[in-house]
């Protein structure tokens, strides 16, 4: 009785330290966001619920919370309605001086415990170059948009390289294991080993450090990042150490991927050795975590009987659950649903059912992310029973063309949250391959984690493009209606599933079949019309940055579905048998491509140079990581893979894409044989990724010097 009694005022008497450490490190984050915080009083409720009130009066705003989450989200709804603040990839817009106009209470909150972020591929696609800043930032840009579920991979090869030494690989056994710092993430998945390599011992300290960083400010701010546990995988030098525990060879990922990896068999006694192992030096580097990824089978099948699959799929989960618990018994086992909806042809209801039997319900979460494709979750009855969440990936491998579609979304989220059938539904969000566009997309989404609904679309883009702009004309609204019901009336960009990946026609390696590939969404028509507006607006609003960074993203996409137009019917001309009047389609085609090249780097975010740049900034072997960055956003693994990460980026545009349609174009007119032709256009690919060549730095433009050329490129006929 007095152990309760001492618990109880000893909770008491912490109650309001825990409070009182909640307001500050929101006051840290509105210092790092140069929001004025002597005009905002907060105050938590101690609920630890996702619920806040805000109001203000007398030049003040009160804010009450129930979580630092939703303290910093109710900051900045209020700040956005008064179109004060923008925070986004492209750049900051904020009021120095906010006039802190009355408001009533406004109550609001979550009806999901977790809005998540970041796709496990972000890490190859978006991140493996960020710094501290950087990643200080991206934080911060989660905690205004009230994500209290990041993923967060970096720094485990350190710890991998502590256990493997541990368990007798060396160093040098470990130089064919991980991959280069690009290709981490599917390394880590079990799809590849060695790709891009070695992985300096440099750049695991490094990410160590970062994910110190990381995880510390996450955890100020109330987050429950996911962090990564062992699934299976293990180098192939293990197997001389232990010859006797049964590790099997898997499959090949994909085509022109040749390494192969290797999976411990759960029921071998040291699949939970090394996974105690990582857990206990992961918890001692980086303290204990509640929410750990472990994904055995992504995109690989799991190697398994067709007499016994139910059974051998039930020890699988069951082992990887129970080596989880053992070492960290208050940890909950994080896996991704992607595999049910991309291999479903094994991943039947009974096969899904059998690997998910054993373990508790409350102790694993699904990461259901693929719903602007699949609808995994209704044919496997949501997940019988296990904690889920459901999102989508809308960016696959960072690319970058125009799209989402903001009613699909407001729908299908409503008709969830509706549905009585949807099961232990834990949360949403929103798991990117690659970020850095589409920023209206992300800023609708995560604002409907919240809301629950934004049918109200006039009055949403209204108060988006007032806090974006600072300015918002009625045509600027109804211009966006528009769009919202043409342009973004795209769920997924489909013509990159076409003749392998790449977003457009001509980010893929040339060929004659370029006619066969679908109608591109959304309408072209209206976002010239909208393209139209903008250069009136940019130039009306000439030191408008966002304005005319938008007016670029919009130019861009439209030039680049021109492009792809006229390289059409370059190669129908040429299958006609038409070379004049090919070759001028093609004058037209290169004109166009390097215009489109220095539309697309209008912005840093959109350069290949910056993304070389931030490689080699890093301390270590500069080649290795300029040989990395150029290798994943082009060839990255061969045929199943080539051109999957392609960014119409400035610098690829002209010196990558266009080079190869050149070579092609050259081959048609001198009727050569084309199989020979696409092997020299191969080797030309590897040699100009491998050359250790910088790209060039371009120089910086205004937005007026944008609306002119955009002007000639409408010229271009």
């Amino acid at each position: 009785m007095k152990r309760i009694l001492l618990l109880v005022s000893w909770c008491l008497l912490a109650l309001p330290l825990l409070k009182a450490q909640n307001t500050q490190e929101v006051e840290k984050w509105m210092k790092r966001m140069s929001i004025n915080s002597n005009q905002i009083i907060l105050k938590s409720d101690g609920s630890g619920n996702d619920n806040y009130t805000f109001w203000a009066k007398d030049n003040n705003l009160h804010v009450t919370a129930g979580s630092t989450n939703a303290m910093c989200y109710a900051i900045g709804n209020y700040l956005k309605k008064q179109g004060a603040l923008h925070y986004s990839w492209e750049g900051t817009r904020q009021v120095k001086h906010i006039d802190w106009a009355d408001q009533v209470k406004e109550t609001g909150g979550s009806p999901f415990k977790f809005r998540m972020y970041m796709n496990v591929c972000a890490f190859g696609y978006t991140t493996p170059w960020w710094d501290w800043k950087r990643w200080e930032k991206e934080i911060d840009w989660m905690a205004l948009r009230g994500i209290n579920m990041p993923t967060a991979m970096l720094g485990q090869e350190y710890v991998w390289k502590e256990v493997w030494n541990e368990l007798g690989v060396s160093d040098d056994e470990l130089k064919n294991y991980f991959t280069g710092p690009a290709f981490l993430p599917w390394h880590r998945m079990g799809n590849l080993n060695g790709h891009g390599g070695a992985l300096p011992i440099e750049f695991m300290k490094r990410e160590m450090k970062l994910q110190k960083k990381v995880l510390t400010r996450m955890r100020d701010l109330g987050m429950k990042p996911v962090v990564p546990a062992f699934s299976g995988y293990v180098p192939k030098a293990l197997m001389k150490k232990y010859p006797n525990a049964v590790i099997r060879e898997m499959g090949q990922w994909t085509p022109g991927i040749q390494t192969r990896t290797y999976l411990l068999d759960p029921k071998d006694p040291l699949f939970k050795e090394i996974g105690a192992l990582f857990i206990k030096k992961y918890q001692a580097l980086y303290g204990t975590c509640e929410y750990y990824l472990a994904d055995s089978f992504n995109e690989m099948n799991p190697p398994v009987k067709k007499a016994t699959k139910e059974q051998e799929l039930r020890e699988y989960g069951k082992v990887i659950y129970e080596t989880l618990a053992e070492s960290s018994p208050n940890a909950t086992w994080v896996m991704q649903g992607w595999m049910f909806g991309h291999s479903k042809g094994f991943w039947t209801p009974s096969a899904v059912q059998a690997f998910l039997q054993d373990v508790p319900k409350d102790k694993l979460l699904i990461q259901d992310f693929g719903n602007d494709r699949y609808d995994v979750w209704k044919s496997l009855n949501a997940f019988y029973g296990k904690q889920w969440i459901f999102g989508f990936v809308h960016n696959y491998g960072g690319t970058n063309p125009v799209f989402g579609d903001f009613s699909f979304y407001d729908n299908v989220v409503t008709k969830l949250l509706n549905d009585p059938e949807h099961g232990n539904l834990m949360g949403f969000g929103v798991m990117p391959e690659g970020i850095h566009n589409n920023s209206v997309v992300y800023e609708y989404l995560y604002d409907l984690a919240w809301n629950q609904q934004q049918s109200d679309f006039h009055t949403w883009i209204n108060q988006y493009l007032k806090n974006r702009y600072g300015i918002v004309e009625a045509s600027m609204v109804a211009n966006w209606e528009m769009m919202a019901q043409s342009v973004f009336k795209v769920k997924y960009w489909k013509p990159r599933w076409w003749n392998g990946a790449g977003s457009y026609l001509h980010n893929k390696r040339p060929s004659l079949k370029v006619g066969q590939t679908e109608t591109f969404p959304g309408d072209q028509q209206v976002l010239k019309a909208v393209i139209k507006h903008y250069m009136n607006w940019v130039a009306k609003y000439p030191e408008n940055q966002l304005l005319a960074y938008d007016l670029a993203e919009l130019s861009r996409h439209y030039f680049a579905i021109e492009t792809d137009n006229l390289i059409k019917e370059a190669c129908k001309a040429y299958q006609e048998g038409n070379k004049s009047e090919a070759d001028k389609w093609v004058a037209k085609i290169e004109k166009m491509m390097v215009d489109l090249d220095q539309v697309a780097g209008f912005h840093p975010n959109q350069r290949l140079y910056t993304w070389c740049k931030q490689a080699t900034a890093i301390a270590g072997p500069k080649e290795l990581y300029l040989n990395n960055a150029k290798q994943q956003v082009t060839v990255w693994g061969g045929d199943g893979l080539k051109d999957y990460a392609s960014r119409e980026w400035q610098g690829l545009v002209k010196d990558y894409y266009w080079p190869r349609w050149k070579q092609f174009f050259s081959a048609l007119k001198s009727s050569a044989d084309l199989k020979e032709a696409n092997s020299k256009i191969v080797a030309w690919e590897h040699q100009w990724f491998a050359d250790n060549k910088m790209p060039e730095k371009p120089v910086d433009y205004s937005g007026k010097e944008l609306v002119k050329l955009v002007n000639q490129m409408f010229e271009i006929k």
